[in-house]
Parts: C-alpha cells; structure tokens; sequence
C-alpha cells in the first residue's frame, strides 16, 4: 500500500470510530428521561453529569446538529472508501464493488447497529460517557450554522 492508501484508510477508520460514538450518543440520548439523566448528574457531578444534563433538558439543540454531522461523515467515509477503491483496484468494477459491499457491511455492524445495540442495553452508561463530545460538537459554531442553515431550508 502506498502512502496515500494508509492514509485514505487511516481516515475511514477515524471517520468509523467517530460514527460509533454518535450512533450511541443519538439512541442514549433520546432514551433517557430527563429525570434519570438529572439524577446521574446530580450523583456524578463530573463534566460528564453536566453535558448530559445539558442535552436531556433541550434535545431540539442536539439532535438535528447531532444528524446532519452524521450524514456528513457517513458520506465523508463513504467516498473515502471509493477513492481507496478505486486507487486499490484502478477502477476495475468488481473490487470496487467487493470494497462497497465490505464498507456497507462494516458501516452497518460497526458504525450503527453494535453502538446502537450497547446504548439501548446500557443506556445510562452511553449517555454520561459520549455527552461531553456530543455537546462540544453541536456547539461548535461553525457545524452549529452549517446545521441552522441546512434545518432552515425545511422552512421554504
């Protein structure tokens, strides 16, 4: 592999593990009552207890920034994984394809339905432990107007 793959590849994992978070962040965070999450607060009084306070009590701040981050790096990855292929391959359709069908297949396991799984199983604990990075992410300014912007031409 050269040089450009390992990187195209080291991305796709960064991109993956970022998904993983955010996938259990999405199903712990609309799971929790706002009661139970403010009674963790109150116990762990940690930056964890606060962030997920934060988020339990106005869930209209996080979830359509929280998405649109999602959808972002999902097709961040996505095209990533066929530059990969395509550099892998050059352009001959079947591993290009057996590279699409893996990147589905790892995309779906990996990425959504195992965090996914644990956050519904472990709920609590998803929650206090991606809260933090959830709230530093639909608070960064300029995801934050890119989110505004892009909930705003629902409006029209």
């Amino acid at each position: 592999m050269t040089g450009t793959e390992i990187a195209l590849l080291v991305a796709i994992i960064v991109l993956l593990l970022i998904l993983v978070v955010l996938a259990a962040a999405e199903t712990s965070l609309n799971r929790i009552s706002r009661v139970k999450a403010q009674a963790m607060a109150d116990s762990s009084k940690s930056r964890s207890g606060r962030a997920l306070i934060e988020l339990v009590e106005h869930p209209q701040r996080f979830i359509n920034p929280l998405l649109v981050t999602v959808t972002v790096l999902q097709s961040a990855q996505s095209f990533l994984a066929a530059r990969l292929a395509d550099q892998l391959f050059g352009g001959w359709w079947i591993g290009v394809l057996i590279v699409f069908v893996i990147n589905v297949v790892l995309f779906f396991v990996v990425a959504e339905s195992m965090p996914k799984t644990w956050a519904v199983l472990q709920t609590e604990r998803a929650a206090l432990m991606t809260a933090p990075f959830t709230r530093f992410l639909v608070s960064f300014p300029p995801r934050r107007l890119v989110s505004r912007g892009l909930i705003g031409l629902t409006n029209v």
